[in-house]
């Protein structure tokens, strides 16, 4: 058989309404023939959906209107009537194919619908992580403005613990690095900016603050973040410690190891 001729008759080869001869020739035919035996898959697969919905009786008005037109399409013609007969097994294939249409279309507007929901819902759920996350960076940006250098240090521990910076939480976090007064809150930002190292302009925004650094201890941490970061143009910079003579000696051999490994 052609595929056109089996195409016309896997309906029927999955509801198991054909004869064994046609039955024979249509497994035959899509055994052999790759795009009908893919068609008849999935045909299969859907035959095998509509199995498995429940049963759900028709509301009454659409029950009475579909037997009104039923009963209008489908009459027993006496002799002298010319009037078109339709046999009634293939009305109610008819009917069985437009009953399985029907639940497949209401399944697949279901199904649809609650997937625009599940979508709307996690719209929803980003759209509120988004506004608490903004809330959070904003917090920061603000006490990091205290007068407490508590509430500082404060501020740059919550930064360390948020999974993402706004560029102007970035920004004050940089110039608490560079500004404060406080060596343990400048420690915490270096701390939280490293973590962060991966962009290249905080990183940039690092190498300018370790050349213009002067606490030691704040120093030797910069020294040892260059040296993890494998920054090789912080040489210069370490250079500068290793030879200038105001530079204390434990930060002078911690530039001279820093050296050492990156060139």
């Amino acid at each position: 058989m052609e595929c056109r001729k089996i195409e016309e008759l896997l309906h029927e080869y999955h509801s198991g309404e054909l004869s064994g001869k046609d039955n024979a020739a249509v497994e035959k035919h899509i055994s052999d023939c790759k795009s009908c035996s893919q068609k008849s898959s999935e045909l299969k697969k859907i035959y095998q959906l509509t199995g498995e919905l429940p049963e759900l009786p028709p509301p009454d008005a659409l029950r009475d209107s579909y037997l009104e037109i039923l009963d209008k399409q489908i009459r027993v013609p006496d002799n002298r009537s010319n009037e078109l007969r339709i046999p009634l097994r293939r009305v109610f294939i008819i009917a069985a194919g437009v009953a399985a249409a029907v639940i497949l279309f209401f399944s697949g507007f279901l199904l649809g619908k609650n997937l625009a929901s599940v979508k709307l819902e996690n719209e929803q759920i980003a759209a509120l992580q988004a506004e608490v996350r903004e809330t959070k960076n904003l917090m920061i940006v603000n006490m990091l403005k205290q007068e407490s250098a508590s509430k500082r240090l404060m501020a740059v521990n919550y930064a360390e613990n948020l999974d993402l910076l706004m560029p102007e939480t970035v920004n004050a976090l940089i110039h608490s690095l560079n500004n404060d007064k406080n060596v343990n809150v400048r420690l915490a930002t270096l701390g939280t900016l490293s973590r962060y190292s991966y962009n290249q302009e905080i990183r940039t925004e690092l190498l300018k603050a370790f050349d213009r650094e002067s606490e030691p201890l704040v120093q030797i941490n910069m020294i040892n973040l260059m040296v993890l970061l494998n920054e090789k143009s912080s040489a210069e910079t370490l250079q500068k410690l290793v030879d200038d003579k105001q530079t204390t000696e434990m930060v002078r051999e911690q530039a001279k190891k820093g050296l050492s490994v990156l060139l």
